[in-house]
């Protein structure tokens, strides 16, 4: 199984985790808290406490995803973003199956990732390019104030200098 691939994994996380009653709205996540000026206290510790990396189970109503959140610092402007994987496939039945599940995610050193719930994937992809604003942006950004000059002509010209097409013979 790919599962048991050897890996070498830059970060691993995995948790285990058990809905004893059928949620209707909610989650249950693993933060890796990111480096602060001041020292970590679990008693500021709240949902507004900044993180490198975020991910888990999540519901509301009949939409239900693995979150895998990256908050990525851009090297040139300093400013900090949220970037989100794409919604991982359907596992609906860990909120209300009243088993508990294992939640893992993987990273590796090429910049991949993979989420397994009990060793099974179920969402993977690449840091750079599969995140939600992508970490990389794309290599040519759509101008839509940019427009054709009104004597552009979009048939393309025909060659007739016939000395291109000969061939010189030796």
């Amino acid at each position: 199984k790919q599962w048991y691939q050897r890996r070498v994994a830059i970060t691993a996380g995995q948790y285990e985790v058990k809905y004893q009653d059928t949620m209707e709205c909610g989650g249950s996540y693993l933060k890796l808290v990111a480096e602060a000026d001041e020292e970590f206290s679990s008693d500021t510790f709240n949902d507004k406490t900044l993180y490198s990396i975020m991910f888990g189970p999540d519901k509301c109503g009949l939409e239900s995803r693995i979150h895998f959140i990256v908050n990525y610092k851009n090297p040139i402007t300093g400013s900090v973003d949220e970037k989100h994987a794409k919604a991982s496939s359907d596992f609906k039945e860990i909120f209300s199956d009243q088993k508990s599940h294992l939640i893992t995610l993987v990273v590796d050193s090429d910049s991949s990732f993979e989420i397994f719930v009990d060793q099974k994937s179920v969402n993977k992809g690449s840091l750079l390019t599969d995140m939600s604003p992508a970490i990389n942006p794309p290599s040519e950004i759509d101008d839509p104030t940019d427009s054709k000059p009104a004597d552009w002509d979009d048939k393309k010209e025909k060659s007739t200098d016939c000395d291109s097409a000969l061939i010189p013979l030796l």
